[in-house]
Order: structure tokens, then sequence, then C-alpha cells
């Protein structure tokens, strides 16, 4: 996962969560044709032949990393941002 951009990274992090390329695109504020491109890019570097490899790729390096997102630990996405907040 080294040879990846971040912004590739971000592209496999969604693709790996079910994503289609044109929900991708509208989340990250970029084209589908800058999606597609990415995709290419990463299957490339990470020697698949596809984004059902790529994606298992991902979730395989991270398992062996122990990262685990925060919406799949708790069951829900962290907003949390560290800071204390007023319930008032």
């Amino acid at each position: 996962m080294n040879e990846l951009t971040p912004r590739e990274l971000e592209v496999l992090d969604k693709v790996a969560q079910g994503d289609q390329n044109k929900n991708i695109a509208f989340k990250l504020g970029l084209s589908e044709h800058t999606i597609k491109i990415h995709l290419h890019n990463i299957i490339q570097k990470l020697g698949v032949h596809n984004r059902t490899e790529a994606a298992a790729k991902y979730f395989d390096y991270r398992r062996k990393n122990n990262e685990v997102h925060a919406d799949e630990a708790n069951g829900e996405e962290d907003t949390h941002d560290g800071r204390e907040h007023d319930q008032s």
C-alpha cells in the first residue's frame, strides 16, 4: 500500500466500502473519469486484476496492520474531534 498516493488510498477505501465510481466521485468532489483513472493506477500498482481484488488486498493489509475504522469498531461513524463540547 506504500506505493499508493493518499488520494489513491482514499479512493481504494471507498471502493472497499462498496461505493460505485459515481458515488466516490461525488463524495470526493472529483469527476467519475478521474476516479476511473485512480482505479486503473491502483490496480496496476497493486498487481491485481480488478477492483474486487484491490479491495481484498486492502482489507488484508488493514487486517495485518490492525487498522480498523472507527465505524467498524463502534458500528457507527466516529465524529468525536477530541474536544469537550458544552451540552447545555
